[in-house]
């Protein structure tokens, strides 16, 4: 069945803080400009853009809880930066709060903070989306953003980078699935695939 994306939006409005409700929709922004550029499917891509911070605003506890809820296994990393649970929180609450079905769009919300080896072309749009939103001013954005319109592949690996030079100048854990996947790219030329 179908989701009402309109109804999703005012569902997201009183659920998200002002600041991520924009984040958001920043997100569904870049996200119908970069699935038209690589031809993915525009509903698949706005789907998982306006659900890929679902649970951002948890508190750590809530997302613990959900993660008991919903029988979701983390990892020691994950246990340790439990920001990055509100991607696989938010993949369980669209599946079970929101009834979407389409693997394709959970597994996107669910690779959108860490990334994963393999990651398929609307993995890599969310993934990209996320880092280079209007709302975004990080060290390098524009760069990853012009990237974004030549070649996707590229563009995933610049964001994955900033992101790594984030998490190592914060003094922070980076997930080895980031690194696995920024690897990954790298050996396949910065494809990332059109199945799935």
């Amino acid at each position: 069945m179908p989701v009402d994306l309109d109804m999703l939006r005012v569902q997201l409005r009183a659920k998200q803080s002002t600041t991520t409700f924009a984040h958001t929709l920043g997100v569904v922004a870049a996200v119908e400009l970069l699935a038209a550029r690589y031809d993915i499917d525009r509903e698949q891509a706005r789907l998982a853009a306006f659900l890929h911070d679902v649970a951002r605003d948890m508190e750590t506890s809530e997302l613990l809880k959900r993660i008991l809820e919903y029988g979701i296994l983390i990892d020691e990393i994950e246990a340790k930066e439990p920001l990055l649970l509100h991607a696989k929180v938010g993949a369980a609450m669209g599946r079970t709060l929101f009834g979407i079905e389409d693997e394709a769009v959970l597994q996107a919300v669910e690779r959108h903070t860490t990334g994963a080896p393999g990651m398929t072309a609307l993995d890599a749009v969310i993934y990209v989306a996320d880092y280079i939103e209007p709302g975004r001013d990080s060290p390098g954005v524009d760069e990853v953003r012009r990237a974004a319109g030549q070649d996707l592949g590229h563009a995933l690996v610049l964001a994955m980078n900033g992101t790594v030079q984030y998490l190592l100048r914060e003094n922070r854990l980076v997930h080895p699935r980031t690194v696995d996947a920024r690897n990954h790219l790298l050996r396949e030329g910065m494809v990332v695939s059109h199945q799935g």
